[in-house]
């Protein structure tokens, strides 16, 4: 029996003895496993999900031949490899659990690189055929789920320009960066290896506290850009540059990243825009910063980053930004992550700071939600009416009920903010755009387009963005097949495009509302 398990290892699988005799006892324990826990009710499919039709366009690792997929407990093997999580570990991924594998197949710490329990291996039982570029074919019998629909590649006939408003560059050294700052900074963040163990120099931004365990880029950005007739950098790392705590620090290292910018990526590509760092602990310096760089048609908004401040974004403290943005024609753009940066005096999520990436994950819109409600409330778009605002990295799917409930309390309370003399979704709509990275999964496509023809007008509201190199990035066709097509070319380049373009934008900045923000009209009584 264990040769015969030995055998149909090593054909399925290949690999090492070791590694062979591993699945064989696995496999074992499995079969003994189904007939005794078979019927238990916590069993259920849990499909791979990077292989998924909705990242299958970004997705930058070979096609599974054959995947042992598990039932419960989202334990998974491909191509010999264990993977707690539910996530496809393939033997060419650049990270994953258990080191990597031997040249001549995987190697036997991988085989079981997870604690396995006796339900676990109820799972591995059943071998699933992999089809190329799409989800795991399901078995005979079950419910099956709907096939996904065909998508369109990039550059596909009928695709039309596509306008990615969101990618995310980064520098291969920090050194990159020091380099465009004063001969006294470079001095002051050192250089590395001038201390043993590699240290001498003082790290140009804060570390990240939540990480995906399974690697937060798919790789390194593809500055060709396939198919993409523009795009905007919307900065990595860099984005928590403005919370630093020494605000002079962070002043300069902000700076330095825009003239990086500049120099390394906008002077290499015309297809390329970038946004703006501001400087946001310094209001004035940021103001002074949007309209120094401003002049350069090249930058195509300002990128609020970490909050500096500890403010929400629309408090009158941040308005100088604004001011400097709407005289420059520049929209203002929010990204996920500025308030999840251990320099800042705010929570990530409402009620605690989150303790695990999957809580942060779920929880990522709050802030952005929190800074949408904001502008509003604090009468930015009633102070400067041609600004817009751009939401990046939290889906779209939270838009829908934020509107609802807006709207039902402003009607109860509108009484404390006089100056806002419209309902909050109308001003959402006319200056309020949504990036749809990563465009959420909803159940099915159907649900999505009711729940975003909800609330009207969203059609002129969304613009695409890939978010690449991250590791949920979305490519064009996960969002073509998802959006009705009388959506598509709007979302796919003309709202990013009039988002991005200073045409009929500029000169014209703070108006005088019929009630000036901040005051308090008598009513006489009349609510």
């Amino acid at each position: 029996m264990g040769g015969l398990l030995s055998l149909l290892a090593s054909s399925l699988l290949g690999g090492t003895p070791p590694a062979q005799t591993a699945f064989g006892s696995a496999f074992v324990a499995g079969l003994l496993a189904g007939v005794l826990y078979w019927a238990l009710p916590s069993r259920a499919w849990l499909w791979a999900w990077p292989c998924s039709s909705r990242r299958r366009s970004a997705w930058p690792w070979p096609s599974c031949p054959w995947a042992f997929v598990p039932l419960p407990r989202s334990l998974m093997f491909v191509n010999g490899l264990v993977a707690p999580g539910g996530a496809i570990l393939h033997s060419q991924a650049p990270k994953f659990a258990g080191g990597p594998p031997s040249a001549g197949g995987p190697g036997p710490g991988n085989l079981l690189a997870a604690a396995i329990t006796m339900h676990d291996l109820v799972a591995c039982a059943a071998v699933v055929p992999w089809r190329p570029g799409g989800r795991p074919a399901r078995p005979s019998g079950g419910t099956r789920r709907p096939a996904p629909k065909p998508m369109p590649q990039q550059g596909a006939v009928g695709l039309g320009p596509v306008y990615d408003g969101c990618i995310h560059h980064h520098w291969k050294s920090p050194l990159d960066v020091v380099a465009y700052m004063s001969k006294g900074w470079q001095e002051y963040f050192g250089r590395p290896g001038l201390l043993p163990d590699g240290g001498g120099m003082v790290p140009i931004v804060s570390g990240f506290p939540y990480h995906n365990p399974f690697g937060d880029k798919l790789g390194e950005l593809d500055r060709t850009l396939p198919g993409i007739a523009r795009a905007v950098l919307c900065h990595d790392a860099a984005m928590q540059a403005p919370a630093l705590p020494n605000p002079y620090m962070a002043l300069e290292v902000v700076r330095a990243v825009n003239r990086w910018t500049r120099e390394r990526w906008l002077d290499q590509d015309e297809r390329m825009r970038a946004l703006i760092l501001a400087p946001n602990q310094l209001p004035a310096e940021a103001a002074a910063e949007i309209r120094d760089l401003g002049r350069d048609e090249r930058f195509a908004g300002v990128l609020m980053g970490s909050n500096g401040l500890s403010k929400p974004f629309g408090h009158p403290l941040y308005h100088p930004i604004y001011e400097a943005a709407a005289e420059m024609g520049l929209p203002v753009i929010l990204h996920t992550g500025s308030d999840a940066t251990p320099d800042v005096l705010t929570t990530t999520t409402a009620g605690g700071l989150p303790g695990l990436y999957s809580e942060y994950r779920a929880l990522i819109a709050q802030p952005l939600m929190a800074h949408v409600v904001s502008f509003i409330t604090q009468g930015v778009f009633v102070k400067y009416p041609r600004l817009r605002l751009g939401i990046v990295g939290a889906g779209v799917t939270w838009i829908t009920a934020l509107l609802w409930r807006f709207d039902m309390d402003y009607k109860t309370l509108r009484r404390e903010t006089p100056w806002v003399t419209r309902l909050p979704s109308e001003y959402f709509r006319e200056n309020v755009r949504v990036c749809t990275y990563p465009l959420d999964l909803t159940p099915t496509d159907e649900k999505l387009a009711r729940l975003l023809a909800a609330v009207g007008g969203l059609e002129d509201v969304l613009y695409y963005g890939s978010g690449q190199p991250n590791w949920d990035a979305d490519g064009p066709d996960a969002i073509l097949c998802r959006l009705a097509p009388a959506w598509h070319e709007k979302v796919m380049y003309q709202n990013a495009d009039t988002l991005f373009s200073r045409t009929g934008r500029g000169a014209a900045t703070a108006a005088t509302p019929t009630i000036a923000v901040g005051t308090m009209p008598e009513t006489g009584g009349r609510g």
